[in-house]
């Protein structure tokens, strides 16, 4: 989205004026970026949006994790662990093996989309994970807790 003023508008304000409309265009410039960033977070086709290093408008969390369990048994556990907790199933493709969860818009939080992919590596398999969500009140802590959270539920649901 480009904006452009012409510079004889600008020198014909005073510098209020020029400040007033300078912020009024941040302000709507920020408004359509959150407005989009709202409307695709919850669509699978968005995540090397969301997940790129270069998308400054968003706070990225990556851990990768080794398992000793086939790709198919972390899959279906990491599924019924997200079913048991306040994240939501948006979309899984055990074909692709990768699952897109997000937790739902809080007081301090915008929400969190949370990937996962996975890389079969003989008998154990490398579960990749991010977290993306957009800059908000949380930060990088809340997500921290939110992976220790999920993983030690994650755990508690392999123990018989």
């Amino acid at each position: 989205m480009a904006v452009s003023i012409p510079l004889g508008v600008l020198s014909s304000m005073d510098k209020q004026s020029v400040i007033n409309t300078l912020l009024l265009i941040l302000a709507a410039a920020f408004a359509v970026i959150f407005t989009f960033n709202f409307t695709v977070r919850k669509v699978a086709n968005f995540k090397s949006y969301f997940s790129s290093k270069y998308n400054l408008l968003t706070e990225k969390i990556r851990w990768e994790k080794d398992f000793d369990l086939s790709s198919e048994l972390l899959f279906d556990k990491i599924i019924e662990v997200i079913n048991d907790s306040e994240f939501e199933l948006v979309n899984s493709d055990r074909e692709k093996s990768q699952i897109f969860a997000i937790s739902k818009m809080k007081a301090n939080s915008w929400g969190e989309n949370l990937y996962f992919e996975f890389e079969a590596k003989g008998d154990h398999t490398l579960l990749k994970f991010c977290s993306a969500a957009i800059y908000g009140f949380q930060g990088f802590g809340g997500k921290r807790n939110n992976w220790e959270k999920f993983m030690h539920d994650f755990e508690e649901s392999l123990t018989i």
